[in-house]
C-alpha cells in the first residue's frame, strides 16, 4: 500500500509540475510540487530495500498522517480560493480594478494581456464605468505595470479619462490599498470589479474588502497548463490574506 501512495502521489505531482517548468515558470508553485514528487518516487523505490528495517513501519505511518494533512490543507486552501463574490451582469455604477502582473519593456506578459483583455470587454459592456489599472515598477521591469496597461486599453479604445493609475504598489495588498485610495480621492464608485485569474480573485476581493470597498470578481482566461502552480503558489498567500497580513 505505501509503495503505491509513494509512487502515485510523486507521478502525479511531476507530471502537474511538468508543463510550467518546461515553459520556464519556475516559482515556488512549481518548484515545491516539483521536489516534493522526486522526493516521493524516490521514496517509493527505496521502499522495498527499507522494509527489514525495524523503525520503517513506524515512519511509513508518520509519513502517511503527513501526506494525509497536506492533502486537508490544499483542499481547505482549494475551497477559500474558490469562494468571492462573483460578477454576474452589467453594471456602470462600478469601478473595474485591474490586478498587476509582470511587463516586459512596454508589452504585457501574456497573463497581464488575458487581464487586460477582461477587463477591456467589462469597459467595452459598461460605457459609463470607470477603471483603475494597478501595479508598481519592478526591479526588472522598465516602467510601472500600470502605465503599459494604462496604454494598452487606450491604444483598443478606451477613453484616457476613464482610467485611472495606480503605478506605486509592489503586491496584491498595495494594488488594492492604493487602488482604494485612488478611488477614494477621485470619488470614484466603492462597487468594484477586480479583475485577474480565478485563482487570484479570492485574495483580491479580500484585500478590497479590507480596505473599504465592495466587490465582486470577474476572471480572465487563464493557461490550462500553468493552473496548479499558480494555485499551489497562491494557497499560502490566501491563509496569509485571511491573517490580515
Amino acid at each position: 500500500m505505501f509503495f503505491t501512495v509513494y509512487l502515485s502521489v510523486g507521478l502525479v505531482l511531476l507530471a502537474l509540475s511538468l508543463p510550467p517548468f518546461v515553459q520556464r515558470i519556475r516559482h515556488i508553485g512549481v518548484m515545491l510540487p516539483a521536489a516534493q514528487g522526486l522526493c516521493m518516487v524516490s521514496l517509493a523505490a527505496v521502499s522495498p530495500l527499507l522494509q527489514p528495517c525495524g523503525w520503517w513501519a513506524a515512519a511509513q505511518w508518520v509519513l502517511l498522517g503527513f501526506l494525509f494533512l497536506e492533502g486537508l490543507l490544499f483542499l481547505a486552501g482549494s475551497l477559500l480560493l474558490c469562494r468571492f463574490p462573483r460578477y454576474r451582469h452589467g453594471t456602470n455604477d462600478s469601478c473595474i480594478v485591474v490586478l498587476g502582473c509582470r511587463v516586459r519593456g512596454q508589452i504585457p506578459s501574456k497573463m497581464l494581456a488575458r487581464r487586460l483583455q477582461k477587463a477591456h470587454q467589462l469597459l467595452v459592456q459598461n460605457p459609463h464605468a470607470c477603471c483603475v489599472v494597478t501595479g508598481g515598477q519592478g526591479e526588472d521591469e522598465e516602467v510601472p505595470e500600470a502605465e503599459v496597461m494604462a496604454a494598452w486599453l487606450a491604444q483598443r479604445g478606451i477613453d484616457a479619462e476613464r482610467i485611472y493609475r495606480e503605478d506605486r504598489s509592489r503586491s496584491t495588498r498595495q494594488n488594492l490599498q492604493f487602488a482604494a485610495q485612488i478611488i477614494e480621492q477621485q470619488d470614484l464608485p466603492r462597487r468594484v470589479i477586480v479583475v485577474s485569474d480565478f485563482y487570484h480573485l479570492a485574495r483580491g476581493c479580500i484585500y478590497a474588502r479590507r480596505f473599504g470597498l465592495l466587490p465582486c470578481g470577474a476572471a480572465c482566461r487563464t493557461n490550462p497548463a500553468m493552473i496548479f502552480g499558480y494555485w499551489a503558489r497562491e494557497l499560502p498567500a490566501i491563509f496569509k490574506a485571511l491573517l490580515g497580513r
